[in-house]
């Protein structure tokens, strides 16, 4: 059975320690959790007790709150620089075992420790991803977070390790994108978003201190992370294979659309020069169907199918290895949102009955009924496609990568859909300068203008402006979530728009489009990015793709 041992300093964190062992005890049961010096005999010897505790346990949490860190012997020394301390010695001895996964909890908004000011012995500790519990009212959520993640780590556990997946040429790492010039961007972990902070960077082939599980090792995921990718807590490093959940049948119940149920509207198409000015300005229509969902309604535009180049070429600026090689991709006709789903769009389908798993009605930190839904995880937005299909008797789902790129693109061939380079004017993305660890990361792309850092999602559609096949916001504002799995690169993919779901890692899924916080060039049309599918964060929301039978006359 799971079992958790619980790391804490009594003068640091002794009450909310409490409230989380409650709440662990409540979901794994009284014996799954070993938290207190209390518990052990008297007379026995404290070292083989601990010892044999942490025999049993898989997972150690070391509750860290504002004075852990500093806190005093009554003699002017730090207890930390105690050899014989009690939470040096239990931290010492878990981060000693190879198969034992520690993590920090942090509490009342506490900070991660640096190596530096760690002793030698527990100086990994600052390089272990870190889960947190905020105060009220944010506890029992983080407190739900951290328990899926766990429950996800436990089931990994339980099961036999797999061998490992050919892969058709050999990657110098694993689960990284894209290794290019694109710089470490910060990610704000799942706290309030008013006040981002950085975390971790994918871009950069960085490997501090990986943590081993059963499966072999697994690095810190969000060491210098590419600045607008979350997942936060410990996301990545919990990364449990969660149950694939089936999809609804692709065949529809519906009757197939016809030109009848489309809807002409109007867009304006921007294309801008390599220095962002706008050189053209174009009204054109394009064609959507309208999805009553109880009192709101979602818009799904019609795709005509056709073949497009997927990938970037090698001389794009930032472009990631695992962008290429490019191929050429036959993508069948489709309907894809208009937008992002939004939270009216997300609460009318959270109250329609549950398929497979239960859904938070507002999981969203920043909120506004037209702004996109985020903190979303891939299964859930699942989730909400079967229920979705149900109502409607029409297959909706996730869009392929191979979808979403060639509907971002709609037909231009540039790093944006908008042309060489891309404006706070027509995107929410972070457009001011980075600085971090001495170096500035700036806030443009190419010969582009510098513009504004929202710190936050903007309503979808807000800036007006659409391409050419009538899509709002495909470059920032929020991630999109991919049916793919995540590859390290496209040799392989399949050719006909169809998701891949072999190979790769099937714990992890595909995002595409960048964020309200990252900067410009994540975000471009052939940008890949990835998160395990239980996280949800502030900066990834999905987008549905329609696939039931329909024609246009």
């Amino acid at each position: 059975m799971p079992k958790i041992f619980i790391s804490y300093r009594r003068s640091d964190s002794e009450d909310v320690t409490g409230r989380i062992y409650d709440r662990l005890v409540a979901h794994f049961g009284d014996d799954a959790i070993f938290k207190d010096v209390d518990d052990i005999p008297f007379g026995v010897d404290f070292r083989d007790y601990l010892n044999e505790s942490l025999d049993q346990c898989q997972v150690v949490l070391a509750v860290i709150g504002n004075t852990w860190l500093n806190a005093g012997n009554g003699q002017g020394k730090r207890r930390l620089d105690n050899p014989a301390d009690w939470v040096r010695l239990e931290l010492e001895e878990a981060l000693g075992r190879k198969t034992m996964l520690v993590v920090p909890l942090l509490v009342s908004r506490a900070s991660l420790p640096r190596a530096d000011d760690l002793p030698q012995s527990m100086a990994n500790l600052a390089y272990r991803n870190s889960a947190q519990a905020r105060p009220d009212p944010d506890f029992h959520k983080d407190m739900s977070r951290l328990i899926g993640q766990l429950e996800q780590y436990f089931a990994r556990l339980s099961q036999p390790a797999a061998p490992p997946t050919p892969q058709p040429q050999p990657m110098q790492s694993i689960r990284v994108t894209p290794r290019s010039v694109t710089p470490p961007t910060p990610v704000q972990p799942r706290r309030a978003p008013a006040s981002p902070q950085p975390l971790v960077d994918r871009s950069t082939p960085v490997r501090p201190q990986p943590i081993s599980t059963a499966r072999g090792p697994i690095s810190r995921r969000r060491v210098v992370q590419f600045l607008g990718f979350s997942g936060g807590g410990i996301g990545a490093v919990l990364v449990g294979r969660a149950l694939l959940q089936s999809f609804p049948d692709t065949s529809s119940t519906a009757p197939p659309l016809t030109a009848a149920d489309f809807t002409p509207f109007d867009i304006e198409v921007v294309t801008v020069n390599e220095t962002g000015e706008v050189v053209n300005r174009e009204p054109k229509q394009a064609q959507a169907f309208r999805e009553a969902i109880g009192a709101t309604f979602l818009d799904l535009v019609a795709v005509p199918g056709g073949t497009f180049t997927m990938g970037s070429p090698d001389s794009e600026l930032q472009r990631g290895s695992s962008e290429g090689p490019q191929r050429d991709v036959n993508v069948p006709a489709f309907l894809i949102g208009k937008y992002p789903v939004t939270q009216v769009q997300w609460k009318a389908v959270a109250a329609l009955p549950q398929i497979g798993r239960d859904l938070n009605a507002d999981p969203a930190g920043f909120k506004g009924d037209n702004l996109p839904v985020e903190q979303v995880s891939w299964d859930d937005a699942v989730e909400f496609c079967q229920r979705l299909s149900k109502q409607t008797g029409r297959a909706y789902r996730l869009p392929s990568e191979a979808e979403w790129e060639y509907a971002c693109r709609a037909g231009t061939t540039t790093p944006f859909h908008f042309g060489e380079t891309i404006t706070t004017d027509l995107a929410n993305y972070r457009g001011t300068d980075w600085d971090y660890q001495g170096k500035t990361y700036p806030g443009n792309y190419g010969q582009g203008p510098k513009g504004e850092f929202r710190q936050k999602t903007t309503e979808v559609g807000s800036f007006k402006v659409a391409n050419t096949f009538g899509l709002y916001d495909m470059h920032g504002n929020v991630w999109d979530w991919c049916l793919d799995y995540w590859h390290e690169s496209y040799e392989g993919a399949p050719t006909d728009g169809s998701a891949w779901t072999t190979g790769g890692d099937d714990s992890l899924r595909v995002l595409r489009g960048g964020s309200w916080y990252v900067l410009p060039g994540v975000g471009r049309s052939a940008g890949r990015n990835w998160d395990a599918r239980v996280s949800q964060s502030y900066l990834i929301g999905f987008r549905l793709v329609c696939a039931s039978s329909w024609a246009r006359s």
